[in-house]
């Protein structure tokens, strides 16, 4: 992810899935934006249990984790801007 007027890009992992909207249309839908689920709790189980079915996901997801800290760590600009990003989400 690249926020404008950033440098440093911040490595993410966004779970999504695909469905038809009422006029046919394939639509992404994110799995999660700053903390908040849009799916449902049948649906939020389903992701949790696939995710952790699969060692390669949880590698994954630790190693872009590990990415994302260190870009936090070692550009001090990013780091602020994504606490000021949070702070707003979590105060809204």
């Amino acid at each position: 992810m690249q926020f404008a007027g950033i440098e440093t890009a911040v490595p993410e992992l966004t779970p999504a899935y695909v469905r038809t909207d009422e006029e046919g249309n394939l639509r992404l839908i994110p799995y999660s934006f700053a903390g908040t689920t849009y799916f449902d709790e049948e649906m939020n189980q389903c992701v949790t249990e696939a995710a952790g079915a699969d060692d390669f996901l949880s590698t994954w997801q630790e190693e872009v984790q590990t990415a994302y800290d260190a870009a936090l760590a070692e550009d001090e600009e990013l780091n602020t801007f994504v606490a000021a990003l949070e702070a707003s989400v979590a105060e809204s």
